[in-house]
């Protein structure tokens, strides 16, 4: 019970933009959790995914993939298949942040299978024939980002963007200032330089209003649009 409390004590500190005192908690409670609970268990994967999600907060990404790809081990032991594919997107998040995008692709590749595999099962759990349903992967957008599709990835990335702006209600594993982060990156790469910083703003917004003001992922959008509209006036 202690373990637990700790990793959602360090969730709230996280969510209100106290990263250290976070970590601090995490350190707490994640060998208590790693010696009282199976792999598989969710007070660990919660931790690693937590774990990894502040390191990447803070241009850990070395550290934050490692936490991720712990999640993935404990997720892979039970054939938990939409655990997988969270894990996965966030291992392929954190090669691209290093500069990896062959990596990346690699493991987008098998988050697109293990996501087509997942609707199909859904599909005829509701006895619906899967052949008769288009699936479009949600991690398709990374594939093309790693591929150098710019173009095609802004494309799908705004179609989710304006989706799930519009819904009152989202998943969990949908962070809307995390895909307008995204689009804002594909933009600035096909050349969209005013659409970009108009997403990094919008991502800071989201982030400011869904997690709180002045958290460090506001700040980084912030700073990426600064950076962006800086790099731009150089060139000019």
């Amino acid at each position: 019970m202690q373990a637990q409390i700790e990793v959602q004590w360090a969730s709230v500190l996280y969510r209100s933009g106290q990263l250290r005192e976070a970590e601090e908690m995490l350190r707490r409670g994640l060998p208590k959790g790693e010696r009282y609970f199976t792999p598989q268990s969710e007070m660990p994967l919660q931790c690693y995914l937590l774990w990894g999600d502040l390191c990447a907060d803070e241009g850990r990404h070395s550290e934050a993939e490692g936490h991720y790809r712990k999640a993935l081990e404990g997720d892979e032991s039970s054939d938990n298949l939409a655990g997988m594919i969270f894990d996965l997107e966030k291992v392929a998040d954190c090669l691209l942040n290093q500069e990896r995008p062959g990596e990346a692709e690699k493991v987008i590749e098998r988050c697109i299978a293990l996501e087509t595999r997942h609707g199909r099962e859904f599909a005829t759990r509701r006895g619906m024939d899967p052949d008769k349903y288009l699936l479009t992967p949600t991690s398709l957008p990374k594939l093309h980002f790693c591929r150098g599709e710019y173009d095609e990835a802004r494309r799908l990335y705004r179609a989710q963007v304006e989706h799930w702006g519009m819904q009152a209600k989202r998943p969990d594993n949908i962070d809307l200032g995390q895909l307008q982060m995204q689009l804002a990156l594909a933009e600035a790469r096909s050349g969209h330089v005013e659409a970009a910083m108009d997403a990094y703003e919008a991502a800071a917004d989201a982030f400011g209003r869904e997690w709180c003001e002045g958290h460090p992922k506001a700040i980084a959008a912030r700073e990426a649009k600064a950076a962006l509209r800086a790099q731009t006036g150089s060139r000019e």
